[in-house]
This record gives C-alpha cells, structure tokens and sequence, in this order.
C-alpha cells in the first residue's frame, strides 16, 4: 500500500513526494508519480532496501491534500517506432507509447536506457539533464509526416526484467512538427470521441 507524503516543495506550488511500499519497487526512478527527493536524489524504501538514486523530479500541484500530475495537455495512447538520438549522435530504436504536444513516453530495453544515459567519467552516474532528439512518424492527410523533436527526460520507470519506460518534455519542435502533431493528437481525439458515441468519424 502507497501512503504519499510531501517531502519537498519549491516554489509552494509545486512539490516532489514520496511512496513507502510494502514491495520491492526494483530499480525504479519513478513509481506512479510520487518521488523522494532529498538532497538532489531520490530515495526509494521498502521492507528490504533502501536504495539512492539521482534525482529527475517530476512537478505536482498539491491540492486538498492531494498530489496531482501536473499535465495541461491531452495525451494520446500510441505505438510508433521512434529514433532516439544521444548526446553523441548515436541513433536506437525506441518504442513511442504515448504522445502529447508538450511530452512523450517512450518505451526500451536496458540498451535503450544505457544510450540516453551518458555517463559521468568519474563517478560513472548518469549526467542529468539527460536531453535527446526524438524523430518519428505521424499520419496526415499527404501521408505519414516526419517529425524531429529536443526532448528532456523527467522520468524513468521499470516496466519489467528488461523493459523501461522514460516520460519527456519537449522544449523544441523541428519545421512543422509542433503543426503536425497538434493536428495528429486532435484527430485521435475526435476519432476516439465518435467511436465512443457510436458515430461515423470521417475526417475533414
């Protein structure tokens, strides 16, 4: 059982929680959206282990005593293929899972996480921000539009033994992406609104 409590906040608005769970949580930067941050780490406990890891905070609205994502825009369940380019302009396939005109998630194995994570030469911990170039592919009416966005990474959390899923911001369009992907998620949206109805969607 999750039992969410405040730990830090800055500015009052926003503030970064914690969970106490009852499992083990693995090797999780981020269950749901509740954190532990102190001292620009986040601490994870559990029963068995208390394990430390650097800090991606994640922005929540406290209200009536409760954590709230903070996401003003609407996102939309998908499954592209996505090109993820690192800091050294190395490219891995990733899997793009949910989109928004601000944010995305992107799901990947091991290899994926060690590619956006470049290393610290020193201590050998992941040098934050972690930011890449995210390109992929989305439906118009001409046909699939290539998209290249700058994305920040915010989050990372283990799906499975070898599946993990990282959530990012994005601060930078390429040309016509942020056109094309506004138009992309507003037409899933209406598609999904007139299945739910019973309606015939026919696009314009």
């Amino acid at each position: 059982m999750m039992r969410p409590r405040v730990v830090y906040g800055q500015p009052p608005c926003l503030a970064w929680a914690c969970h106490i769970s009852d499992t083990d949580c693995g090797l999780c930067i981020l269950c749901t959206f509740y954190l532990v941050r102190f001292e620009d780490r986040i601490i994870h406990k559990s029963k068995r282990f208390i394990q430390v890891l650097p800090c991606e905070p994640i922005p929540c609205i406290i209200k009536n005593g409760m954590i709230k994502n903070n996401r003003q825009s609407p996102r939309i369940e998908i499954n592209l293929p996505a090109e993820v380019i690192n800091g050294s302009g190395k490219i891995i396939t990733a899997h793009l899972v949910n989109l928004s005109i601000d944010g995305l998630s992107l799901c990947g194995d091991l290899a994926f996480i060690d590619h956006i994570e470049e290393k610290d030469q020193t201590t050998g911990e992941p040098v934050f921000p972690i930011e890449v170039s995210v390109s992929f592919q989305v439906a118009t009416d001409e046909g699939n539009a290539p998209v290249m966005v700058q994305a920040r990474r915010v989050h990372k959390r283990r799906q499975s033994e070898n599946e993990y899923q990282c959530g990012f911001t994005i601060f930078q369009f390429e040309n016509d992406g942020h056109e094309q992907v506004r138009t992309f998620i507003q037409t899933a949206i209406d598609a999904q609104t007139a299945r739910s109805s019973g309606m015939l969607y026919i696009p314009n």
